[in-house]
């Protein structure tokens, strides 16, 4: 399912239009949700050219005043409606994607200005979902952000975004993390910006479905950025090696680091190389260090346990003197902290057994990990300007 968002707010209403086809065209977008389309009307050859042809369903609320208008438009041969509901700020439409068997509520919101609206707004949305279940992916322009980090150049509002995270988590809804912009809104000027779109999906949603992502587009005709929804399953290949958490806490481990990145450059190899020829070079250093290590750590416990052997005769014939005691006491404790990193390793490597071949039926678990994975995923790289998401 690739599925688009966008505010046009403004005028230009034609040159918008077009901007939203090929868009459409471009991402091969199967569901559209439209915000202040400022239709007072219905007019389907409107509607024909933002899709680019008549092979569509549609639902409109119409704009009161200036202001609001909301347009949803999908694929009939992917998403097959069952029922519909709209009003003034949201459009909700139930139905079945044809490769899936659940019942999805593809929910269109255009948040108001004022606070108490705002209110009444999360509040007739959360009475909706618990009057009819399903499966729920809302997305739109919210007009409310969750963190003061979410706007810059303008008031935050810690009430309202108090309430809106209280809506999110009271009804069982996940925020997607977005790639390629910080901001999805910002004034002529460029002097104020919010985060005022996203997708919010239910929790099962993204249990069933882990390789979505979601992209902030660059705007052109319109205040917003258009945000899409899409399923985008990257292969970034092996790791390139792995790493223990016991390791950062050993010593020598942080020298053993910076005396290997100034190795790097010193032979003149960061100037010209690339990031994957230097984690080859890493890989190298470290696989050296662990193993040497690792031989150290075997050695020493040996050590260890063959004084504490000798000095345990002593205590038990009665003939060991307070220092051989305290130096007993240090021995176990050292022995102790390399026991300490060898059940990190252990509990380290258990987990990520468990997480390939873990119980299929456990979802509570597979939902965690599953969200994790999501969290600190790297959906892709802005360089220069430019949002790179292809691993190649």
């Amino acid at each position: 399912m690739n599925i688009l968002s966008i505010n046009i707010r403004g005028s230009r209403k034609q040159k918008k239009r077009i901007w939203v086809k090929e868009l459409c065209y471009k991402h091969n977008v199967h569901f559209l949700n439209v915000q202040e389309s400022k239709m007072t009307r219905l007019e389907l050859y409107r509607l024909k050219t933002m899709w680019g042809n008549y092979s569509f369903d549609f639902a409109c609320s119409m704009a009161r005043g200036r202001s609001g208008g909301l347009i949803t438009m999908w694929d009939t041969s992917l998403f097959i409606k069952s029922n519909l509901w709209c009003d003034d700020n949201f459009i909700v439409v139930q139905g079945k994607w044809t490769h899936l068997d659940d019942t999805f509520f593809m929910v269109n919101v255009y948040g108001p200005q004022d606070s108490t609206a705002k209110s009444l707004l999360w509040q007739r949305l959360h009475n909706f979902m618990s009057n009819n279940h399903g499966r729920y992916l809302i997305c739109g322009d919210f007009n409310e952000v969750r963190t003061e980090s979410e706007r810059c150049g303008s008031i935050f509002s810690h009430s309202d975004a108090q309430a809106f995270n209280s809506f999110i988590d009271r009804s069982g809804l996940s925020e997607i993390p977005m790639g390629g912009r910080l901001y999805t809104w910002m004034n002529k000027a460029g002097s104020k910006l919010s985060k005022l779109d996203r997708f919010l999906l239910s929790e099962d949603i993204i249990t069933a479905c882990p390789d979505l992502k979601a992209t902030v587009l660059d705007r052109l005709w319109s205040d917003h950025n258009p945000i899409l929804l899409h399923v985008d399953k990257t292969d970034f290949g092996p790791i390139p090696f792995k790493l223990y958490n016991s390791w950062m806490q050993r010593e020598g481990f942080n020298t053993m680091i910076k005396t290997t990145n100034e190795e790097y450059f010193n032979q003149n190899l960061g100037l010209q190389s690339s990031l994957k020829q230097k984690l080859k070079f890493f890989k190298s250093k470290i696989k050296g260090w662990h193993h040497e290590s690792r031989l150290m750590d075997t050695s020493r416990m040996q050590v260890i346990q063959n004084s504490l052997n000798v000095l345990e005769r002593k205590i038990d014939s009665s003939t060991a003197t307070d220092e051989e005691r305290h130096c007993r006491i240090q021995l176990m404790k050292e022995r102790e902290d390399l026991d300490r990193f060898l059940s990190m390793d252990i509990a380290q490597k258990a987990k990520v057994h468990w997480d390939v071949e873990g119980d299929e039926n456990s979802k509570f678990f597979h939902g965690i990990l599953n969200y994790k994975r999501r969290q600190k995923s790297v959906q892709g790289i802005l360089v220069d300007g430019e949002w790179i998401s292809n691993p190649q």
